[in-house]
């Protein structure tokens, strides 16, 4: 069989190139929300053309084993799934796809396979048949000198134009850097602290290799360490504070006074006080959630992504928290969470956090209990599973985290998932109002319970009125076709229920009235300011500049802003 000739090899190459770059910029426009013009509606040609160059680089690293239409067809069909799954992320936690999502798999496919459809195959299986159809129309690898060294010059040239660290840190270099000057000139920095809208600036796999370049806070300068230093000596307010301390995180156990507010009532009947406060997750996250209310924090901003993943293994030991004051005030330690201990590396965070035990799923004594399909482990058996804790001489701090009101899929029943949340919401406050009565009736206990963010219910939310149609740039035919706006308010996505307990009814007035409405980092601080009064580094400093001050009118991305770098290198990392 004759080889082709080279004008023949060329004319398919080009081709092979033109339809790579047309399905690229397709799969951008249609599933990425890639943003091909500015506001004014000038086409960013330079930033389009930036990012085709991963795929461009794959293509060439594929030709060097692979022919030229087979190259081709695998590197779109990568293209697409990725785009389908970062589409399926923002839909159910309003987070972009990174890097590590792709190279920290192992644990968080339990979940993944939980949410995977029929038409998830489908698109697999589109693309597999796409590669089979492609291998048997064109298999002959074209490796003469001159396309080897072709493929090779045009590796050489693209790679450092995708594994650019000018790209990553234009937004850090000096102004006297010139290249820096002109990415940021060309709309081409990075931008680290707004991954979603990054993703749609660089295109999204441009987008996940710049996240494999963490973004870690700054080195601490000589007048930063003095500051922290004297924050740290800052005394907090005096409080009163009880023997047990419990904090429970509800998954996604949310309600408003307008919807599922009766399933709150075994609470209030106890003498909760409820309020509302601002989750930084929507749909799922919970680890950043969390994250907020253990630290003062914000989890999204100076750090990115879901914390958790993204630098448990580059926190220090024993970073700031209210658990880590707690314990080295002779608390006892404890946190437990009805599914597996290694999921968002909650087994190598929470040690950090300062707990002296975390019970995961595997460490629970379930009494032969099977899960039911399509829910999760009963809350019964979290409560279950540290009552000898909490029954202890010794005084306990417990951090809590259930389980059973997680999605996915709401049996729809024509009401979109409305009737099978509601029932499953009912069931786990009346496990947490079990709980809380059995610590009421026999300890002095300040406790609160709050929901992480809402439920993956965003065809209902925007059916109720929860939502408005104009927080979308994207609507769809289910919760995963959904996505946010850039400039849509956290306010209202991440607002749910709070309610707080303690017997001294005055200070719960006190936390309510100021906290209410607030981000969950600032709600934490004023926790502790009300009724822990632990030294944590974060908070005393939220405190001291009074951030947490704030009215309902405040913005939520600019209050934010104040928590500096030098505050997360101190709290979290070596410095």
């Amino acid at each position: 069989m004759h080889s082709p000739s080279p004008l023949r090899q060329l004319l398919l190459e080009l081709l092979a190139l033109a339809l790579l770059v047309a399905g690229h910029l397709a799969i951008q426009w249609q599933l990425s929300g890639y943003y091909f013009t500015l506001k004014d509606g000038t086409i960013r040609w330079l930033p389009i053309v930036v990012s085709t160059t991963p795929a461009l680089l794959f293509y060439a690293a594929a030709r060097l084993i692979l022919p030229n239409i087979l190259s081709m067809v695998l590197v779109l069909a990568a293209d697409l799934v990725l785009a389908v799954i970062n589409q399926q992320k923002l839909g159910r936690i309003n987070e972009v796809l990174s890097w590590t999502d792709l190279t920290e798999t192992r644990e968080n496919i339990h979940v993944v396979m939980e949410f995977i459809q029929p038409t998830h195959f489908a698109i697999v299986g589109a693309a597999l048949v796409g590669l089979f159809i492609a291998y048997r129309l064109n298999r002959r690898v074209d490796n003469t000198p001159g396309f080897l060294i072709y493929k090779l010059l045009v590796i050489g040239f693209l790679t450092p134009l995708v594994f650019n660290d000018h790209l990553v840190n234009a937004e850090v270099l000096g102004k006297n850097n010139a290249y820096a000057t002109f990415l940021k000139g060309a709309d081409l920095k990075y931008r680290r602290s707004e991954w979603f809208q990054n993703s749609r600036i660089q295109g999204l796999v441009m987008h996940v290799i710049q996240t494999s370049a963490r973004t870690m806070p700054r080195a601490v300068s000589t007048e930063e360490l003095a500051l922290a230093e004297a924050t740290r000596k800052k005394p907090m307010p005096p409080v009163e504070r009880r023997k047990k301390i419990v904090v429970i995180l509800c998954e996604a156990c949310w309600s408003d006074k307008t919807h599922f507010d009766e399933a709150y009532e075994p609470l209030r009947k106890l003498g909760f006080k409820g309020m509302t406060g601002v989750s930084p997750s929507y749909g799922g996250g919970t680890a950043n959630a969390s994250f907020e209310w253990q630290t003062g924090l914000p989890a999204n901003g100076v750090l990115n992504g879901v914390v958790y993943q993204e630098y448990a293994g580059v926190m220090r030991k024993s970073v700031d928290s209210l658990a880590q004051s707690l314990r080295s005030d002779g608390y006892q330690t404890i946190t437990a969470h009805n599914y597996r201990r290694k999921f968002w590396h909650r087994h190598e965070v929470k040690p950090k956090l300062g707990y002296d035990k975390f019970i995961g799923l595997e460490d629970m004594n379930l009494d032969g209990y099977q899960r039911k399909r399509n829910t999760w482990v009963d809350d019964e058996f979290l409560y279950k599973n540290v009552y000898s804790y909490i029954d202890s001489n010794e005084p306990v701090f417990l951090y809590l985290t259930t389980m059973y009101t997680h999605a996915p899929v709401w049996h729809k029943e024509g009401d979109m998932g409305r009737t099978d949340f509601g029932t499953r919401l009912e069931h786990a406050v009346q496990r947490v109002a079990e709980f809380a009565e059995y610590i009421r009736q026999r300890h002095d206990a300040t406790i609160i319970v709050y929901a992480d963010h809402k439920p993956l219910m965003t065809d209902y939310f925007l059916d109720s009125g929860v939502f408005s149609a104009d927080m979308f740039f994207q609507t769809g035919k289910n919760d995963e076709g959904y996505l946010f706006r850039e400039d849509a308010d956290q306010k209202i996505i991440g607002s749910v229920p709070v309610y707080v307990y303690d017997k001294n009814e005055a200070t719960v007035d006190a936390f309510v009235k100021e906290a209410n409405g607030l981000p969950f980092y600032c709600q934490s601080t004023l926790f502790n300011k009300h009724f822990v009064g632990a030294s944590v580094l974060a908070q005393q400093f939220a405190l001291d500049k009074g951030l947490c001050q704030l009215n309902a009118q405040y913005n939520y991305e600019a209050m934010k802003q104040p928590y500096p770098s030098w505050l997360y290198r101190m709290s979290l990392f070596e410095h």
